[in-house]
């Protein structure tokens, strides 16, 4: 594949939105809204409606070709009939590419109107995202072209998707996280034209993303070994994580009615994940929760050796079950660190690890146990996973204090008992990935601690 520039999608100097409008509740109208309000003086803004003189205060075109000006990016939400018309029009006015909103196309077995709108492109050679797609987001260049949920933090990951209304599920759920999580947003529907391959090379050499987050539900025919070589080439620097639709008959009926994809046969699929080196997960809880570790654990695990520190033994053995079951090691302490937290802490607590400071474990004890394990040369990771306590804030500032001192990756599972959605913000905020449950702080931890084994390995 030949490099691509697709600059006039992320950051156009000039946006016509086609379908505009004053009406409340429409997604032209909130689109124009987005673009106007956020893109800070940035972008010049046209809006072009038939019916109307104005929208919002400015100045509407019949048509993209009434526009004085040369446009960059022309995003349309029109009927579906009548997108071959304004496309056309955005043709012959010499606008670079477009994001085609509206849906009708071949998820709704419309093929031939998509086939227009395909021939319109390649004759004009405009570039286009979607149809049926939600829209792109750029949080670096102030670009919101899109309607729903927007990120409210900038992160540093970027989220291609074929599912829309995914995107603003997922986007959502990092809000109420307090997650940093997303610069990029892009929703490619139908992908009649840009698809993962095109845009995952552009992300590739973006230097402001450093993690690729697909939801694809197929890729198009013969894009496989593409997909590999350049996913391969990527993932060297970058995480990929995937989340693929359609592994049965069922789902693929969906798909059918959905973006009109071919899901394909699912083993071929793993297949390619594997020898791509992509990260795959099979759930969207699991998307969001290796998503969120790979934003924030900026120096990889050196190995598979983790300690576990708790409060609550019944939750360490079950941790200490689930690190094994998923290729990690849970080594014995050395005996000279053992005996050094012996003297200086309660003899009923355990220090072989997990580490276990039982339920009468106070902040001064997190530290010291910390540090036994942040210093143990035999240890790679920390998983903490902790319960009901007493001074729950206390404890989250100890654990932020003591892992910027020494920097050894650590994940922290913090069951949801009163007021710890308190804890889990302070950490999140202090770049330290937290969970409520141990299963999905053992599943982010070990699949960082995988890729960190493939970069060795290539």
């Amino acid at each position: 594949m030949k490099p691509v520039s697709l600059d006039f999608f992320f950051k156009p100097n000039s946006v016509a939105v086609i379908g505009a409008s004053n009406k409340e509740g429409s997604l032209g109208g909130e689109v124009f809204l987005n673009l106007l309000s956020k893109s800070k003086g940035k972008i010049k803004v046209y809006p072009v409606n038939i019916k109307e003189k104005d929208v919002l205060g400015i100045k509407a075109y019949p048509s993209v070709l009434d526009i004085p000006d040369e446009i960059d990016l022309a995003v349309i939400v029109v009927r579906n009939v009548v997108v071959p018309q304004v496309l056309e029009e955005c043709g012959k006015k010499g606008v670079k590419g477009a994001i085609i909103i509206s849906g009708g196309f071949k998820e709704s077995k419309n093929f031939e109107l998509e086939e227009r709108i395909i021939e319109i492109s390649k004759r004009y050679r405009m570039k286009i995202i979607g149809p049926n797609c939600q829209g792109v987001l750029d949080l670096n260049n102030d670009f919101y072209c899109w309607f729903g949920p927007v990120p409210k933090k900038k992160g540093k990951m970027a989220f291609i998707t074929q599912s829309g209304g995914l995107a603003g599920t997922i986007i959502n759920y990092t809000n109420q996280l307090g997650a940093p999580l997303f610069n990029k947003v892009i929703s490619i529907g139908n992908k009649c034209d840009i698809d993962e391959l095109e845009l995952l090379e552009y992300l590739g050499a973006d230097p402001d993303v450093e993690g690729i987050l697909i939801y694809t539900e197929g890729f198009k025919p013969k894009r496989g070994k593409i997909f590999i070589d350049l996913a391969k080439k990527i993932s060297k620097n970058k995480p990929i994580i995937i989340l693929k639709g359609g592994k049965h008959e069922s789902s693929k009926r969906a798909i059918s009615s959905h973006t009109g994809s071919l899901a394909g046969n699912d083993a071929v699929y793993n297949s390619a994940f594997i020898q791509a080196r992509v990260v795959r997960v099979n759930t969207i809880r699991d998307f969001i929760n290796v998503a969120v570790a790979f934003s924030m654990i900026k120096q990889l695990p050196k190995g598979n050796r983790v300690g576990i520190l708790t409060n609550l033994g019944g939750v360490g053995v079950l941790a200490s079950d689930l690190c094994t079951e998923a290729g990690l090691e849970v080594p014995e302490l050395p005996k000279d660190i053992q005996e050094k937290l012996r003297e200086k802490l309660p003899s009923f607590f355990s220090f072989v690890n997990p580490v276990d400071v039982t339920a009468s474990g106070g902040p001064e004890d997190y530290r010291a146990c910390l540090r036994a394990l942040y210093e143990a040369p035999n240890i790679d990771s920390v998983l903490i996973t902790t319960g009901p306590l007493r001074k729950i804030k206390e404890i989250a500032e100890i654990i932020v204090q003591e892992y910027k001192n020494y920097r050894k990756p650590t994940i922290v599972c913090w069951l949801p008992v009163e007021k710890s959605e308190i804890a889990r913000k302070i950490l999140l905020e202090n770049g330290i990935p937290a969970y409520e449950m141990p299963e999905d702080a053992v599943l982010a931890l070990a699949i960082l601690t995988k890729y960190k084994m493939w970069v060795k390995e290539k």
